[in-house]
This record gives structure tokens, C-alpha cells and sequence, in this order.
């Protein structure tokens, strides 16, 4: 099943500001995963229902999604997310590369030649290397929980059909920052944006031009 958000409202009412809805529903589903949030009433009637159409084995709270562990402190309004085991995985995967201990603070190193291009002899010299393999590593997580290494990962992914030692160096020095840091990812706090809940916002250059990255949308 491909991934998907669906949702059901009920209840539609006009207020000052637009329309809104007294019930809803929110509901993930990712292969056999099927995380889901609403209001109490159309939630009680989702749970009772989809049991009529397919098998359901129910969790308290959703504490894992694709991989990714998900910890909710509701009282506290805090959310976190990170993908601990799956690191913890990726360095026994490459253990024999990674020579620990170790301790990395960025991503990459602050001198790191991103636009240097290997060699035909460099190339050939890395072929054996499992490139592709260890830069996949780093390219799910930086989706999801890591999005501080993007943009490290989209500069190293040029090299995918062909790269040298420097790149592969750089590589597994994006996965021991990631292995290091492996307990942080993503916070969601109740009430601690300045702008307001749910005011979309976006920032610009001084001369006020949207920037200039991949995948940038203007926000007006």
C-alpha cells in the first residue's frame, strides 16, 4: 500500500476566520501501520468500525512508525521523534569502517570540499566500495529525524555513479555524526512558536527574494 493521509470531518460550522469542524479524523497508513488521531466521539466510531472490515491489533499510544520512535509527554504538550535503533543498526552494518570510539560534532568537516570531483583513477580505486549502499543509510533518516545532514547528503549524492575515497570518507563521517547523535531528532512543544499556533511563515534574504535552494516554495 503506498502511503497515505486521509481524513473525515463532521460537523462544519462558520466562525469568524473561516469554517471549521466540531469532529475530525486524521489517519496515516504506511504498508500495515496505521497511526490515526481525531476528537473523542468520531474516534470511538472509527475504532468500532474498521474492525467490521479487516483485523486490528490496537496500541495504547503510538510509540514506533516506520521506523521511526515516536514519544509522546501529552500533559507536558511535547512530542519527539528519532530513529535510535535504526543507527544503532547502520553502525553494525559498517562497523568495519567506523573504527570506534569516536566523536563527531557536524556533519562534515568544516573544510569539506563538496564540489571536488574524483578521478577516472579515483573512481576505479573506489569502485569496491559500498557507496550507494552506506549513503542510503543516511538518505531515509535525513527525510524524517535528521534533516540537519540534507543538505551534506544531497551535495554527496551527486557522486552516486561515480565517487572516489574522499567521498566515501565524507560519507561515513555524516554517518558517525548521526551515530552519535543518535538521540536527537525532532521536538514538537505546545505553544513555543513566537508567531502563534498553526501561522504559517517563511523567511527571505535581505533583499527580500525567496531563496534559491531545491524544493522552495514562496510563502505569501
Amino acid at each position: 500500500m503506498d502511503s497515505c493521509v486521509f481524513y473525515l470531518t463532521r460537523g462544519h460550522c462558520q466562525q469568524s476566520g473561516g469554517e471549521w469542524c466540531k469532529e475530525y479524523i486524521l489517519l496515516l497508513t504506511f504498508t500495515d501501520d496505521l497511526p490515526y488521531f481525531g476528537t473523542d466521539s468520531i474516534f470511538e466510531w472509527f475504532e468500532v468500525e474498521i474492525q467490521k472490515h479487516l483485523p486490528v491489533t490496537f496500541q495504547e499510544r503510538c510509540t514506533d512508525f516506520i521506523g521511526i520512535e515516536v514519544n509522546q509527554m501529552l500533559e507536558n504538550g511535547i512530542t519527539m521523534v528519532t530513529q535510535t535503533k535504526y543507527w544503532v543498526m547502520a553502525a553494525e552494518r559498517f562497523r568495519g569502517y567506523l573504527r570506534p570510539p569516536f566523536r563527531v560534532c557536524t556533519p562534515l568537516p568544516e573544510n569539506a570540499d563538496l564540489s571536488k570531483k574524483p578521478s577516472e583513477k579515483e573512481i576505479e580505486e573506489a569502485k569496491h566500495l559500498s557507496y550507494r549502499q552506506l549513503l542510503g543509510c543516511v538518505v531515509y533518516p535525513s527525510c524524517h529525524t535528521k534533516l540537519e545532514i540534507r543538505f551534506d547528503v544531497s551535495c554527496l549524492s551527486r557522486y552516486m555513479q561515480g565517487w572516489g575515497k574522499y567521498q566515501w570518507n565524507l560519507a561515513l563521517e555524516c554517518l558517525k555524526y548521526c551515530v552519535c547523535h543518535r538521540h536527537v531528532g525532532l521536538v514538537w512543544l505546545r505553544h513555543a512558536d513566537s508567531h502563534g499556533p498553526n501561522v504559517p511563515y517563511g523567511y527571505a534574504d535581505s533583499s527580500f527574494q525567496s531563496p534559491r535552494s531545491l524544493n522552495t516554495y514562496e510563502i505569501s
